[in-house]
């Protein structure tokens, strides 16, 4: 019996503030040193020519031999099962798998041992009576179209119907029943659950030297099997991720070939300890040890230096370093000083309170610009301070019911990439207007506005720029070694990498 668990997350914004990133992010994940700024862009006057590309290599994916290619650079399947062992095999999903497959085998190996034989005939005979059922349920495409729907391969599949079949046949005859009887599917699981609970689960601590991860009584689980069932179970987009991370974290080392061993590995146990620090200083973590975090996100520790989302974090700031020594940095960042002070210089703290509006509201648009006006000037004579825009702003965010929109914007730069334009400029139109705390409604493309402006701080010094630099430098460097929709991996059909998404797996998001 399959039984299959989907979790759909899903979430409406406004369209001004789609670009707007996670405001919290765990302080063990694979989040490198110094976030980078989501999709920053480069100088103007740095920005290469539009050239149409030829389309990126498929071959090596296409006929199996490996996971992802770029190129003449590829994933292998060894590599990204390593990743995916070293970062979930001690986690929830892994036992999940674990139990799956250890399930299977124990049918399989039951059944082999009491001489049934299910035949491909009585599966495929299986399948086209489910098809038949899912057709007069009035699935148009019938059990094919419902699988490829829901990621399931159809040869997954039937060997799930043939365990099924042998799960049956082994509660018959436990059970006596004659051939022509059905056994009710709550009568095999509780057969299954008696011969599971005489063979507790055993699993075997690394290195895995024998292959082997698990054993239930006489059969063993081999870490292949579970890399396997990992790539399925933890969905496409993570998993592509991985792929990702894996390809890019290569092309990281890769110019890194020329540096001394000595200064990578330093480099790598800099940025784990780095993280073992931001870890013990949040209050979230008091009293739980940085490895037992990892762990209880099913990350090895042990493995942990060899992750690619260290690795990219730890040496992309290293290549940084060598190749923009304190000079250096400086004197790029003098070269195009408006353009770095615009996104990380001059800043105000603001909050804004957004009212979508349209010539004439529907079932999702409750206001015209007028009603939007007039309500937000209503809300408006409720806040007198920071505190009072803050609560009523979070307040508004957690109802998705009234029609407003409202966000903590954190601290705004002239030209935030975090943002909409629009409300960039809004807010600064507003400061040079000489608004301070909670403004007048705002028109905006899509409604109205209502800001509340914060401290003022001015753009620092170099000093107080450097990192942010830093970062922006490091961002081209990660985003140039593997660009948009050059990556194809063996879950796309075409790729769909796009710059965007790139940025954030090489930030190991």
């Amino acid at each position: 019996m399959i039984h299959t668990t989907r979790t759909v997350a899903a979430s409406a914004c406004f369209a001004l503030f789609a670009a707007t990133p996670s405001l919290a992010a765990s302080a063990v994940t694979a989040t490198p040193v110094r976030a980078v700024q989501d999709g920053a862009q480069q100088p103007a006057a740095e920005a290469a020519p539009a050239v149409e590309a030829a389309a990126p290599r498929r071959d090596r994916v296409e006929s199996g031999e490996v996971a992802a290619q770029m190129g003449d650079h590829v994933v292998t399947w060894a590599e990204l099962d390593e990743v995916l062992l070293a970062r979930h095999a001690l986690g929830p999903i892994a036992n999940e798998a674990l139990q799956f497959l250890a399930q299977s085998a124990l049918i399989g190996h039951l059944g082999s041992a009491a001489g049934i034989e299910i035949t491909d005939a009585a599966v495929e005979a299986r399948f086209e009576e489910l098809d038949r059922r899912t057709l007069e349920s009035g699935v148009e495409d019938g059990l094919d179209g419902h699988l490829r729907r829901s990621n399931v391969k159809r040869a997954d599949f039937l060997r799930a119907l043939e365990n099924q079949l042998m799960l049956a046949e082994l509660t018959r005859r436990a059970l006596g029943l004659p051939k022509d009887r059905s056994v009710p599917d709550h009568d095999q699981q509780i057969w299954l659950d008696q011969q599971l609970a005489q063979r507790p689960l055993e699993r075997i601590a690394r290195p895995w030297t024998d292959g082997v991860v698990a054993r239930l009584g006489e059969v063993e689980i081999r870490a292949d099997e579970l890399a396997v069932r990992l790539r399925d179970s933890l969905g496409r987009d993570r998993v592509r991720d991985a792929l990702f991370q894996i390809m890019l974290a290569a092309r990281v080392e890769a110019e890194c070939a020329e540096l001394p061993r000595s200064a990578v590995d330093a480099a790598i146990g800099l940025e784990i300890q780095r993280r073992r620090e931001e870890t013990a200083s949040n209050p979230a973590y008091q009293g739980v040890s940085f490895d037992s975090l990892l762990k209880a996100q099913g990350i090895d520790p042990e493995q942990y230096h060899h992750d690619p989302a260290v690795r990219i974090a730890a040496l992309s700031n290293l290549v940084i370093d060598v190749r923009y020594p304190a000079d250096v940095l400086e004197a790029t960042y003098r070269a195009d000083k408006q353009w770095y002070d615009d996104r990380f210089g001059e800043s105000v703290r603001a909050y804004v309170i957004f009212a979508i509006a349209a010539e004439k509201p529907d079932g999702i648009v409750r206001f015209t610009r007028e009603t939007a006006r007039e309500r937000l000037t209503e809300l408006r004579a409720t806040l007198d301070s920071e505190p009072s825009f803050a609560a009523t702003a979070g307040q508004l965010h957690q109802d998705t019911t009234n029609g407003i929109a409202a966000t903590d914007l954190g601290r705004v730069h002239r030209a935030d990439t975090r943002l909409d334009t629009e409300i960039c400029d809004a807010v600064y139109a507003l400061r040079e207007k000489g608004v301070t705390g909670v403004s007048e409604p705002v028109d905006m493309s899509t409604g109205v506005a209502l800001f509340y402006l914060g401290e003022h701080r001015p753009t620092p010094d170099f000093a107080g720029m450097r990192d942010d630099v830093h970062t922006e430098l490091r961002r081209r460097f990660l985003v140039d070694l593997v660009p948009a929709n050059r990556l194809v991996t063996y879950l796309d059909p075409k790729p769909l990498i796009t710059e965007a998404s790139a940025d954030n797996a090489a930030r190991g998001r």
